[in-house]
Parts: C-alpha cells; sequence; structure tokens
C-alpha cells in the first residue's frame, strides 16, 4: 500500500495531554465540591470525548444539572489550561518533519472539542499538519468515521492511500469504520496487551517504527504479468532479468502467472460498470490481476507468441481486466515483452502495447524491441542480446518512476482529464 496522506489520532498518539486533562476535570469536580480522580482513572476515561470523560469523573447518581457545570467549568478552565503539562511525545516532531519533507499529507482528528484541537495543533506543531478537526456540531464522534471522513475530504486524501494512528480502543474501532489500516502506538493512554487483544493492522513501540511502515508501503513496485501457459518458461526467464535490475534499483517486484486455467473472454455484458471496477465473473485470474495493479506503480506484460500474437490466455485477461478495471491501470508506466522461438514477435509485441496506448499509460522502452528468443527457458539464457535488452528495460523503468516520484513530491501532477468525446461514424 502506498502510502500518501495519514490521519492521526491527538491525545495519547502526538500529545501526551493527560495531566491537563487530569488537573482540568479535578478543578471543575473541586469547584462542585465533588472527589477527585487519579491520574490512572483519568487514563481510563479519556477517547470518547470531555463529555463522557466529565460523565465518567464524577461519582455515580450526580445529578444532570451538576454534571453540566462540571462540564462547563471543565472546558472554561481547560481553555487557558491545556498547554501547561502537555508536551509531545519523543520523536514525534521529528516524525512529522519527515512526512511533511515526504509529501505526505497529515490530518489530526480528535473528540476533544475542536477549538482545542487548534490551539494545541497550532501551540506544539504548527506549519507541520494540513487539518485539525476536533469536536464539531452535527459530526459524530469517533469510533464513528465522520469526523475521519471530514479530515480526508479537506486534505484530499484517499481511502487507498491512507493510514490511521492513534492509541485506543477507540481508534481501532475509528479505522475500522473508516475503512482505514489501523496503527496502533504502545505509548499512549492504552496497554500493549489491550492493544494486542484487539488486532490492529500494526503496533508500533516508536515513531520511527511509523515512519518504517511508511517508508515500506512507499517503495515502489512493479508487477510483471507472465502471460504464458509455463510458470517458468521463456517469457518468466525474461521477465526475471528485468525484475533483478528493478531490485538493484531499490524497487519491489512480482511476478504474477496467469496460469494455464481455461479463462473466459469479455463477453461485453456490461455488468462491471455496476461492479465497482471489477468483472462480474470472480470464477478466474482477471479481477485478481486488477486488484494487484491497483498496488502497482509499473507493469509489465509479458507473453509468449502464439501465432503472431499473445497469448490467448492473457488476451482474455486484459480485456476483461482493462475494460473493468482500467483506472487501476491509468497513468502508470508499462511496458511490453514478448518471447518466440523465431518470428511473429513484433505483431504480438504490438497488441499488447494497444491495450497502454489506450490508458494514458507512459510506455517504457529499451535499447531495441522488448523481445528474447528460445524454445525452452535455457535458449533464452543464451540470448545475450535479448537479456540485455530486458536489463535496459528494467533500468528505464526504474528511472522513470523516480522521475515522476520526485515530480508529484515537488507539485507536478498528473495530466487533468477531459471529459470523454465518443463519435461514432455510423449514425
Amino acid at each position: 500500500m502506498k502510502i500518501e496522506s495519514v490521519v492521526f489520532d491527538l491525545d495519547g498518539t502526538l500529545l501526551d495531554t493527560l495531566g491537563d486533562l487530569r488537573d482540568s476535570v479535578n478543578f471543575a469536580l473541586r469547584k462542585n465540591s465533588l472527589p477527585t480522580r487519579s491520574t490512572e482513572e483519568i487514563r481510563e476515561f479519556v477517547g470518547n470525548g470531555i463529555r463522557l470523560l466529565i460523565e465518567r469523573a464524577v461519582p455515580e447518581n450526580t445529578s444532570p444539572e451538576i454534571v453540566d457545570k462540571c462540564f462547563d467549568d471543565f472546558k472554561e478552565y481547560y481553555k487557558t489550561h491545556s498547554a501547561i503539562l502537555t508536551k509531545a511525545y519523543d520523536g514525534i516532531i521529528d516524525l512529522m518533519k519527515v512526512l511533511k519533507s515526504k509529501g505526505i499529507k497529515i490530518a489530526v482528528v480528535s473528540n476533544k472539542a475542536d477549538f482545542a484541537v487548534k490551539i494545541l495543533m497550532e501551540n506544539y506543531f504548527g506549519g507541520l499538519y494540513d487539518c485539525a478537526y476536533g469536536e464539531r456540531a452535527g459530526v459524530e464522534r469517533k469510533p464513528a468515521p465522520d469526523g475521519v471522513f471530514g479530515a480526508m475530504n479537506e486534505i484530499g486524501a484517499r481511502k487507498e492511500s491512507t493510514i490511521y494512528i492513534g492509541d485506543s480502543e477507540v481508534d481501532i474501532e475509528t479505522a475500522k469504520n473508516a475503512g482505514l489500516p489501523c496503527v496502533s502506538v504502545t505509548w499512549g493512554f492504552r496497554d500493549k496487551k489491550v492493544l494486542e487483544s484487539l488486532c490492529p493492522e500494526y503496533i508500533v513501540d516508536s515513531p520511527n517504527d511509523i515512519l518504517n511502515i511508511i517508508e515500506r508501503g512507499n517503495r515502489m513496485k512493479v508487477l510483471l504479468v507472465n502471460g504464458g501457459p509455463h510458470e517458468k518458461g521463456c517469457t518468466h526467464t525474461a521477465l526475471c532479468e528485468i525484475q533483478k535490475e528493478l531490485n538493484a534499483q531499490g524497487v519491489d517486484t512480482e511476478i504474477f502467472w496467469l496460469g494455464n486455467k481455461p479463462v473466459r473472454g469479455c463477453i461485453g455484458c456490461g455488468g462491471c460498470a455496476k461492479n465497482g471496477g471489477h468483472c462480474v465473473f470472480n470464477d478466474d485470474i482477471a479481477n485478481t490481476l486488477i486488484d494487484k495493479a491497483a498496488e502497482a506503480d509499473g507493469i509489465v506484460l509479458g507473453s509468449p507468441v502464439h501465432y503472431a500474437a499473445p497469448s490467448g490466455t492473457i488476451c482474455a485477461v486484459l480485456d476483461r481486466a482493462f475494460y473493468a478495471g482500467g483506472k487501476n491501470f491509468k497513468y502508470k508506466p508499462a511496458a511490453a515483452v514478448v518471447s518466440c522461438r523465431r518470428a511473429g514477435s513484433t505483431a504480438a509485441f504490438e497488441v499488447l502495447n494497444k491495450y497502454f496506448t489506450i490508458n494514458n499509460m507512459p510506455i517504457v522502452s529499451s535499447g531495441y524491441w522488448n523481445m528474447v528468443h528460445g524454445s525452452k527457458a535455457e535458449d533464452v539464457l543464451q540470448d545475450l542480446e535479448g537479456l540485455q535488452i530486458m536489463r535496459t528495460l528494467g533500468k528505464n523503468m526504474a528511472w522513470l518512476l523516480k522521475c515522476i516520484e520526485t515530480g508529484k513530491a515537488n507539485g507536478v501532477e498528473r495530466p487533468s482529464e477531459e471529459q470523454k468525446i465518443r463519435t461514432n461514424f455510423i449514425r
């Protein structure tokens, strides 16, 4: 998963606010002649907003009028005492600086009152975040996802490239409700064993661990598709040569074999338009390819030559994958590779390239047409020129991917699209 945006919880995740929360709660309790609470009690009460914090802090059977009075007294006191003992956790400011330098958008969503969230964020992290989103009228509190969606909308975050980071069971549930991976931190208000029992996607012990997760997710990846009937045949051998060069350039790779089981072609039913970018037929690997393409930054399509064309399998799969899930391929650098015994390679090569040129995909070239020769994998290893072409292709793919990433980091966005115009010549 490539991470472009991060949604942080505030209390217990970015800031250690427990001391000021405790003192503000106890001020309100004392003012209303109620017994005060310990730090550990306050730790257990936080997480669902300041109203619930007060309701949990007052003695059982306290009248609604006194609860309201404590709530008002707490808010008034906390406005001017929210930054007495509060401090950023060790390493958090450095983490946010690194994320900002990488162009990663940062939102903070809290059940704390909106005014307090904005004050704290500006005081402690001014210039290091894009959105501070506290409790607002008409917006349901966490664990409802409403605030998260509101913040994501403000910063232009996409769900498929966003993670949520928090310290409590409320945050884990919030992430789940928002459909986001959750990173739970162990330095906050909940014990690590509690977090482990709730099974978030990640549990981290330091801010640097968060950076490692993001950097692993942000390594560029190329999907190499093997459309041959033999998993380790000639096409695989060519793709492996590209893979080795990409890996040497710091780009992750996956070789995905389409297999040798029967695959249906597109029947033109149009059902994919109502099926969330997937083919309505889910009994083969077409939808798997669509999903894998979504996670990739670059695409290489490889096929043997069958009757001067790519394999029937890869054509059937690509027709459906590009028609149903073309958005997962769009704008990603791509290359075609073919393997043949003797001839037909340029014709097959041309067919594969057509998928790219109809879908806004930059084509990566090499020093010659991307093809290798041989009847079996051992033969391909003797095609030294062909192997060199594959290595050059790998280098060029890595170079173009890095250029695109550098451009994005410096504000160069992909081209805007015009509304599609269709002209039919027979009316």
